[in-house]
């Protein structure tokens, strides 16, 4: 987890807030079938599929180390929303 602290931080430094933006986290379980792949020199077909990705908003409102995100109650929210996106740019 120290290493998402530190990447968290160094996005912190790199990015001042801007208003209307937003980090949008993705995560890619391709890249852990991939890993797992690697590490056992199995093939491809060998590697049981992942399961599906998630997503994850975070905004701030102003130059702070602390990002909001959705309740996980959230019933539309994007804290781990796992369905697809139907309004492209509504957030």
């Amino acid at each position: 987890m120290e290493r998402c602290d530190e990447a968290v931080e160094a996005l912190n430094e790199q990015y001042p807030y801007k208003p209307k933006s937003a980090i949008v986290v993705v995560s890619h379980p391709a890249g852990c079938v991939a890993l797992a792949r690697a590490a056992s020199q199995q093939t491809l077909t060998e590697v049981n599929p992942a399961g599906p990705c998630a997503i994850y908003c975070l905004t701030r409102s102003s130059q702070t180390s602390t990002w909001s995100m959705d309740h996980p109650s959230s019933q539309d929210g994007l804290n781990g929303h796992v369905t697809h996106l139907t309004d492209m740019g509504a957030y």
